[in-house]
């Protein structure tokens, strides 16, 4: 019976369990080519005896990052059934009786991602011989070693364990009644993590300004510290967010109060965006650039290079595609918003335009952010000499790409969601 429910709750809701399955494909693919290249003779990555290198800090951080994404993703996938789950709690059933339904939802998904991803991975490895012997002039061979499918195995169950523990605390959290109210579990953004005490608003603002631009000037004065002054950097961003741009947001929505009711939406839309997902910024920020300082740290060594790149690139395409599904889970909780200004005169044209300028704007904002950090890093790079023009443009479109896709998706999923 619950096998059944299962099944056929995955079914119903087809959309959201192809990218939450996706998650699951893209994680086990990685996880497969990472581990056969960091565990190889040549890099010898192991969590026995660990050695304080860069291998084995990207090996650490893409598994702690990889959680992170998959937390995201979960978050997306069970919101929707929060009313299923409800009633199934009213009828009577256990805890672990969800846990078991969810476990079994989980369990099919895996079932199917995690061969295709190492089959994916199998049909990659050629591709990747062959940029490893002809760009970066490494005679070494990618083959299958039998630790690296252990540790693949590992990673995978520790991501069963991590998703089921997600769904079951999310049943805890929420009782039945507040379950059924699907706008009641939108995930709302904390207080900030930074306070100084004593300050005035206009210091403040001054301070946290300073914190955010001033660390670019010390990338060109010594690109070693771009690691160090983006961290103090995007410090500043997170809270520029509260003191600069929000505030900025409010004076537009002011300014456009009845000139432009559409503008109006979108910027009050926006600015809840923006509160909501600064820590989605912060991951993906502080994923890229800590990657690219990773490739400047290795001085060229082709399997350190091919594994750091790799790790970019897959690292983009999960936090591109975690902010993806925060965003429709944002998204999903606005049908009776747009119900009501249906109701009030807004016309469908104008509902579109809502959706449409909201998502550029949303996504520009990202953009601009990652553009900022990665342009000024690659610059002050090409003119140390650490990097070579072609390859920081290829970075760079690496970073932009997931994010267009996403943009795309999340556009696609707005109006299927709303105009339905």
């Amino acid at each position: 019976m619950i096998f059944r429910d299962a099944v056929r709750s995955l079914k119903k809701d087809f959309s959201r369990t192809f990218f939450y399955w996706l998650t699951f494909f893209v994680t086990s693919m990685f996880m497969f080519l990472f581990f056969n290249i960091s565990m190889s003779d040549e890099i010898g990555v192991t969590f026995i005896n660990s050695k304080n290198d860069v291998s084995t800090n990207v090996t650490i951080f893409v598994i702690i990052l990889s959680s992170i994404d998959i937390m995201f993703a979960n978050n997306f996938f069970i919101k929707k059934k929060a009313k299923h789950l409800a009633v199934m709690l009213v009828s009577g059933a256990t805890y672990m009786q969800l846990a078991a339904y969810l476990l079994i939802q989980t369990f099919i998904l895996l079932l199917i991602a995690i061969p295709l991803g190492i089959i994916c991975a199998l049909l990659l490895i050629p591709l990747i011989n062959s940029y490893l012997a002809s760009g970066l002039s490494s005679a070494f061979q990618v083959t299958v070693h039998f630790e690296a499918v252990v540790s693949t195995a590992i990673v995978l169950v520790y991501v069963i364990f991590w998703a089921t523990l997600l769904n079951l605390s999310f049943a805890y959290r929420n009782s039945a009644s507040l379950m059924m109210n699907e706008s009641s579990i939108s995930l709302k953004a904390g207080e900030p993590f930074f306070r100084v005490a004593g300050l005035s608003p206009k210091v403040k603002k001054i301070l946290h300004g300073v914190l955010f631009l001033v660390p670019f000037i010390c990338f060109y004065w010594n690109y070693n510290t771009i690691l160090l002054m983006s961290i103090i950097s995007l410090a500043g961003m997170f809270m520029c967010i509260r003191t600069w741009f929000l505030p900025l947001v409010n004076k537009l929505i002011y300014e456009k109060k009845m000139d432009n009711p559409i503008d109006l939406i979108v910027y009050g839309f926006f600015r809840n965006d923006l509160n909501l997902m600064k820590s989605n910024y912060i991951l993906l920020l502080v994923g890229a650039i800590l990657l690219v300082s990773f490739l400047v740290d290795i001085n060229g060594a082709p399997l350190e290079t091919m594994l750091v790149l790799l790790s970019y690139i897959v690292m983009n395409i999960l936090q591109s595609m975690a902010i993806m599904f925060r965003y429709a889970t944002e998204i999903s909780g606005r049908t009776k918003f747009f119900k009501s200004i249906q109701n009030i005169g807004y016309m469908e044209e104008d509902v579109k335009k809502i959706i449409l300028k909201e998502c550029l704007l949303f996504y520009g904002f990202v953009f601009v952010l990652g553009s900022l950090y990665l342009l000024n890093t690659f610059v002050s790079l090409l003119i140390a000499k650490e990097i070579q023009f072609s390859f920081a443009l290829t970075l760079y479109m690496l970073f932009v790409v997931p994010l267009a896709l996403s943009c795309l998706i999340n556009y696609m999923y707005y109006r299927k969601s709303i105009l339905a």
